[in-house]
C-alpha cells in the first residue's frame, strides 16, 4: 500500500481548513454557543453526537450520513429524559435538531420514523387504507369456533371526513353473513363518527366518537351472548354500552374475519361506500369478555391478556390484497418504570400516545416545511421552521462508531492519494474526517468526484482498502443526499451523466475482488447490500427531478444493470410490465421480473396511472454475501437461523420498484404490486440431495447490525429446475434465491472409493445370487410353486445388479440413461413384488390353510411381473421429461417427486408383509402352545421344548418372508 506524499497532504490540509471556513461562515456559527470537545456520550450501545456547528435541518441530515449514522430518534419518554440529561452534562446549550416524518393521516399524524427496536416499543405491521376501494382487504387467517362471548381490540387512525359508512372489521359465518360487525357511520361532512356494533343482522345503537380527527386510537368491542350485553371503548374508555343484543344466543363459528371491508357474501361482496378508509394495526381477537383493567392492559401493555386469545396480530397471519400498503408502526408499551420516567419530564405537555409531548395546537401547525428540536435545558420538544439553524445530533451504533474512527485515521491509502491528486480543488481527506464538517457544495461538485474515483478505479491500478470502501459509499450517499436538494425538474447536469457517474463507482465497489474489505467495514455500513439502498434511493430522487420524456434510461455498469422508465398505465392496460437485464437475451430462461396485467389493472383501478419502473441487476452480490462470516453478519433470530441454515445466496440479485409520479411538491410513493421474477443460479447437478430453492427478498430492518437480511415472507418458489427457478412475491423489492448447500459435490477420490465400494458389494452379492440359481438349477428340487417363486426373485436381483454395475458407462447419453434408469426400476421393484409373492403364499399356507396341489403361478406372474411394467410404463408416459436425475448417475429423478414411483410401492408391500408375519407370528406360536399341551402327558420337559423349536422351524421352512 503506497503512502501519500506529504504534499498531498498540506495541499488537502489547506483545502479542507479553507473550505471548512467558509462552511462555518456560511452557517454563521456562534463560537461562544459551542459545546466542549467531548462532542458525544454512549447510551444503551449507542454513541450520540452533537456537532458544534449551527446548520439547517437537511445539512444536519447530511452530516449525520457522513459518518453512516442518523439524526436522533427519541422513541419514549425515558429515552427523552436520559438524552436530556446528557446532553446538559456535554454542556449543550442551543437547541438540537430531532428526526420525525410526518404520516400520511392528516395534521397531527406525527411520529418517530422506525429505526430500531427498543426496550419499552413494539414495531407492528400497519395497513394503509388511503382511500375507499371495493377491492382492498385483509382477512385473518383464523379458525373461529362458535362463540358466547367475544372481544376485538383494533388500533385505528381513521381520516374520513365525507359522510357515509366506515366499516372497520366484519366477520360473516356460513350460517349468517352479517354476523358480528364493528361500523362506523358520518351523518354530515365534518362531523364525528357515529360507532355501533352489529350481531347477527341487528345493531345496537350508535354512539358519537371522534374516531376521525386523524389521531391513532384504541378502539375495543365487547359482546356477551347470555343477555346480549355489549360495550365499545375508546382509548380504555367505556363509550357506549347496551344489552338485549341478540341475547341467548352464539356467534356461529367456521367464518371469515375481513378487515376494512363489509362483507355481503361470505368472504366478498365488498361495497365501495361502507369501506374504511385510514390506517390499521395490532388487532386482537378473545373468546371472552375483557373487564375494563384487561382493555387498558390491552391499550398500554405490548403483551396482551393471553387467556381465550384466539388471534393476534401477526403479518404472518394475514392474508392482505396485494395493492394494501403495508408499513411499520411503532408503539409505547407503558411499564412502570416508564411512568415513573415520564413524571420526571419537564415538558409543557404531558407526553402522549404519539410518542411526543407537543400539543395539539402545534401538531395543527406541522407541515412539510416543519421539523422538531430538542432543547438541552428543559427537555422540552418545540416545533422549528426546517431552514432554522440548530446543532446536528447524530446517533450511531458503537462498535461501527469505533470502527469508522479507527478507519478514517488512517487515509493514506493508494486511492485517496491519486483521487487527491486527480480531484484538485476537492479534498478527499477533510469529508472523511471524524471531526470533519465538510460537505460538497453542490451536485456538480460531487458527480464530478464521482467520475474521477471510476477513472482511479479502472485504470489507477489501485488495490481497494476497507477505508476506500467507505469513502466511495460516502460518495454514493452524497450524490443521492444532494439530489433530494433540487426542486423538481431542475436538474442542472444531464441525467446521463449523473447515472452513469453513480453506476460507475458502484459497480466497481461492487468487484468481487473487494469481498475481504466489506468484511472490514461491515460494523459500519452493514454489508454490499448498501450499495442497492442507496441506489433506490438515488433513482427515486431522480425521477421526481427529470420530466416524463426523459424518465428512460439504462446503463449497463460493471456488476449492474440499471433501468429507469416512465409508464403511463392507462396505456398499458392490460399489458404486463416486463424488465430483462440483458435486452439481447428476451427469452424464458434468462433473468426477468414480470408484473401481470391484473396487477398493472389494480394500480390503475386505485388512481394510480403515471408510475415510474426502476429496476437492476446485481451479478456479484452472491459472491459477495457468501463471504461474509456469521460473526461479521450478526446475532440472527431463530425464524433467519432457520431460514439460512447451510443456505447462501446463489443467484444474482434483481430488484423492482414502482413509484407513484405526478405530484410536484412530494417525492415519490412507493408502490407494492405482486411480480413473477426468474433468476438463473448455481446448478444443483453439483448437489447430491438438492433441496427446493428458496425465494427470497432483502428486508433492510432485519439484523439492522448487518444492515438488513433474506426473508421468504409472502415470497414462493413457482417453478424451479437445476440451474433456474421462478418465485411469486406478493410485493416488489430486491429479490433473489437461496440453494440449501448441506451436501457438497463430491472430489475424484471419494468419486473413486464409492465407485470402489459399488463394485465390491455389488459383485459378492451377484457371485452368490448366481451360486443360488445354481444350485437350483442343478439339483434335483421337485417343481413347486414355492420354487417357483424363489427363481423368479433371483432372477429379478440378479439381472438388476448387472444393470446397475453397468449403470455408471450410461451418463453420457440422455437416452441410454433413461433406457437403464427404466431397467432399473423395473427390475427392483419386481424383486419388491415377488417378496409380496412369497408373503401371500406364505399366508395362503399358514392363515387360510389352502392344501391343495392345484398351481397358482399365472396369478403369481401377474403380481411378481406385471404390477413392475405397468408401473413403469405409467411413469415414463406421466414424467417422461423428469424421469431420470443429472448426468452423474441414472437413477429417478428426486427433485421432480418421480423417485415416489418406486419409494410408494416399497413403502406399501414393506406394510403388507409386516403385517403377513404379524398374522402368521400369532398362528404358529399359537399351534405350537397347542401341541405342547397335547404331549405334555408323555413328554419330558425338554422333549417338549425340542418338539415345539421343531414344529416352528418345519412350519417356517422355505417360507420365510425376505
Amino acid at each position: 500500500m503506497a503512502s501519500m506524499p506529504w504534499y498531498h497532504l498540506i495541499t488537502a490540509q489547506l483545502i479542507f481548513s479553507q473550505m471548512a471556513t467558509c462552511f462555518v461562515n456560511d452557517f454563521n456559527l456562534d463560537a461562544a454557543s459551542a459545546i466542549t470537545s467531548q462532542r458525544h456520550f454512549e447510551l444503551d450501545g449507542w454513541v450520540f453526537e452533537v456537532w458544534n456547528v449551527a446548520v439547517p435541518w437537511a445539512v444536519a441530515q447530511r452530516l449525520c450520513r457522513q459518518k453512516f449514522g442518523h439524526v436522533v430518534v427519541i422513541l419514549s419518554a425515558q429515552e427523552n429524559s436520559a438524552v436530556t440529561q446528557n446532553l446538559w452534562a456535554l454542556g449543550a446549550q442551543r437547541a438540537v435538531w430531532l428526526k420525525v416524518v410526518l404520516r400520511a393521516g392528516g395534521k397531527g399524524a406525527i411520529r418517530p420514523e422506525p429505526v430500531a427496536h427498543h426496550r419499552g416499543f413494539e414495531t407492528t405491521p400497519q395497513l394503509n387504507f388511503p382511500s375507499r376501494t371495493d377491492f382492498k382487504y385483509a382477512q385473518l387467517r383464523v379458525q373461529m369456533p362458535p362463540v358466547q362471548a367475544v372481544t376485538v381490540c383494533v388500533r385505528l387512525q381513521c381520516v374520513e371526513r365525507q359522510a357515509g359508512i366506515l366499516t372497520i372489521f366484519s366477520y360473516a359465518a356460513p350460517e349468517f353473513t352479517n354476523a358480528f360487525q364493528l361500523r362506523g357511520n358520518i351523518l354530515a361532512p365534518g362531523e364525528p363518527v357515529q360507532v355501533a356494533v352489529i350481531v347477527h343482522g341487528k345493531h345496537g345503537p350508535y354512539r358519537p366518537m371522534a374516531l376521525n380527527d386523524g389521531h391513532w386510537h384504541h378502539v375495543c368491542v365487547t359482546w356477551d351472548g347470555h343477555d346480549g350485553s355489549w360495550i365499545v371503548y375508546m382509548d380504555a374508555k367505556p363509550r357506549g354500552r347496551g344489552r338485549g343484543l341478540h341475547a341467548g344466543s352464539h356467534i356461529a363459528g367456521g367464518g371469515i374475519f375481513i378487515l376494512a371491508q363489509e362483507q355481503d357474501s361470505l368472504g366478498g361482496s365488498f361495497k365501495l361506500d361502507e369501506a374504511f378508509t385510514g390506517n390499521l394495526t395490532d388487532f386482537h381477537l378473545w373468546q371472552r369478555c375483557l373487564s375494563e383493567p384487561d382493555i387498558l392492559a390491552a391499550m398500554h401493555h405490548c403483551a396482551v391478556p393471553k387467556k381465550d386469545l384466539l388471534f393476534s396480530w401477526d403479518r404472518k397471519l394475514l392474508d392482505v390484497e396485494s395493492s394494501v400498503e403495508i408499513s411499520d408502526h411503532i408503539r409505547l408499551c407503558k411499564e412502570k418504570n416508564l411512568q415513573v420516567a415520564e413524571s420526571r419530564i419537564q415538558a409543557p405537555f404531558p407526553w402522549s400516545q404519539n410518542y411526543h409531548n407537543l400539543s395539539a395546537t402545534s401538531l395543527h401547525n406541522f407541515n412539510s416545511t416543519s421539523c422538531i428540536t430538542l432543547h438541552p435545558r428543559s427537555g422540552k420538544w418545540q416545533l422549528s421552521d426546517c431552514q432554522e439553524e440548530h446543532f446536528p445530533f447524530c446517533k450511531y451504533r458503537r462498535n461501527g462508531f469505533n470502527t469508522f474512527q479507527q478507519l478514517s485515521a488512517n487515509l493514506t491509502t493508494d486511492f485517496v492519494s491519486k483521487l487527491t491528486t486527480l480531484a484538485g480543488n476537492t479534498t478527499v481527506s477533510g469529508s472523511i474526517g471524524m471531526h470533519s464538517h465538510l460537505l460538497f457544495p453542490n451536485l456538480s461538485t460531487v458527480v464530478e468526484l464521482a467520475e474521477k474515483a471510476h477513472r482511479v478505479l479502472l485504470h489507477g491500478g489501485v488495490v481497494l482498502q476497507a477505508t476506500d470502501v467507505l469513502v466511495v459509499t460516502q460518495i454514493l450517499q452524497d450524490v443521492s443526499s444532494l439530489m433530494g436538494e433540487h426542486q423538481a425538474g431542475t436538474l442542472d447536469l444531464p441525467p446521463e451523466r449523473v447515472c452513469g457517474a453513480f453506476m460507475g463507482i458502484a459497480g466497481q465497489l461492487l468487484d468481487v475482488r473487494n469481498s475481504p474489505h466489506w468484511d472490514g467495514v461491515q460494523q459500519v455500513i452493514g454489508g454490499p447490500m448498501i450499495v442497492a439502498q442507496n441506489l433506490d434511493e438515488f433513482a427515486s430522487r431522480l425521477l421526481n427531478y427529470l420530466p416524463s420524456n426523459q424518465l428512460n434510461i439504462t446503463i449497463n455498469a460493471e456488476n449492474i444493470d440499471f433501468h429507469l422508465q416512465y409508464l403511463d398505465l392507462m396505456e398499458m392496460a392490460n399489458q404486463s410490465i416486463l424488465y430483462y437485464p440483458d435486452e439481447s437475451l428476451q427469452t424464458d430462461t434468462s433473468d426477468h421480473i414480470i408484473i401481470l396485467p391484473e396487477d398493472t389493472n389494480k394500480l390503475l383501478l386505485a388512481g394510480h396511472q403515471y408510475v415510474g419502473l426502476i429496476s437492476a441487476r446485481y451479478s456479484s452480490l452472491a459472491q459477495l454475501t457468501s463471504s461474509q462470516t456469521g460473526e461479521s453478519r450478526g446475532t440472527q433470530t431463530e425464524r433467519r437461523r432457520s431460514l439460512e441454515e447451510d443456505r447462501v445466496l446463489s443467484s444474482a440479485v434483481i430488484s423492482a420498484t414502482i413509484r407513484l409520479l405526478g405530484d410536484e411538491n412530494a417525492a415519490p410513493k412507493s408502490l407494492s404490486t405482486p411480480i413473477f421474477y426468474t433468476v438463473k443460479h448455481r446448478s444443483q447437478e453439483e448437489i447430491l440431495s438438492p433441496r427446493k430453492p428458496v425465494c427470497v427478498f432483502w428486508n433492510f430492518s432485519l439484523n439492522e447490525d448487518a444492515g438488513g437480511d433474506w426473508s421468504d415472507d409472502g415470497c414462493k418458489p413457482v417453478h424451479t429446475d437445476l440451474n433456474l427457478t421462478s418465485c411469486y412475491c406478493n410485493h416488489t423489492t430486491n429479490f433473489a434465491v437461496l440453494l440449501q448447500l448441506v451436501d457438497v459435490k463430491r472430489s475424484k477420490a471419494e468419486e473413486e472409493i464409492l465407485n470402489v465400494l459399488t463394485l465390491v458389494g455389488c459383485g459378492t452379492s451377484l457371485c452368490a445370487l448366481l451360486l443360488t440359481m445354481a444350485l437350483f438349477v442343478i439339483l434335483d428340487i421337485p417343481k413347486s410353486d414355492r420354487i417357483s417363486i424363489h427363481k423368479n426373485l433371483f432372477l429379478s436381483l440378479i439381472a438388476a445388479q448387472v444393470v446397475l454395475l453397468c449403470s455408471n458407462s450410461a451418463t453420457s447419453s440422455q437416452v441410454a440413461c433413461t433406457v437403464v434408469t427404466a431397467l432399473m426400476h423395473l427390475l427392483f421393484m419386481a424383486s419388491f413384488t415377488w417378496m409380496l409373492v412369497e408373503g401371500l403364499l406364505l399366508w395362503s399356507k399358514v392363515v387360510t390353510v389352502n392344501l391343495s396341489e392345484e398351481s397358482h403361478m399365472k396369478y403369481y406372474y401377474i403380481v411378481g411381473w406385471g404390477i413392475p411394467v405397468l408401473i413403469v410404463g405409467i411413469t415414463l408416459l406421466a414424467a417422461f421429461d423428469s424421469y431420470t436425475s443429472a448426468s452423474t448417475h441414472c437413477w429417478l429423478d428426486v427433485q421432480s417427486g418421480v423417485i415416489w414411483a418406486f419409494v410408494g410401492p416399497v413403502l406399501f408391500i414393506i406394510t403388507v408383509n409386516l403385517c403377513i408375519l404379524t398374522r402368521v407370528l400369532l398362528i404358529t406360536l399359537a399351534t405350537a402352545k397347542r401341541r405342547s399341551i397335547m404331549l405334555a402327558l408323555n413328554s419330558s420337559t425338554s422333549g417338549q421344548t425340542y418338539d415345539q423349536i421343531r414344529y416352528v422351524c418345519l412350519a417356517w421352512d422355505g417360507n420365510i418372508l425376505v
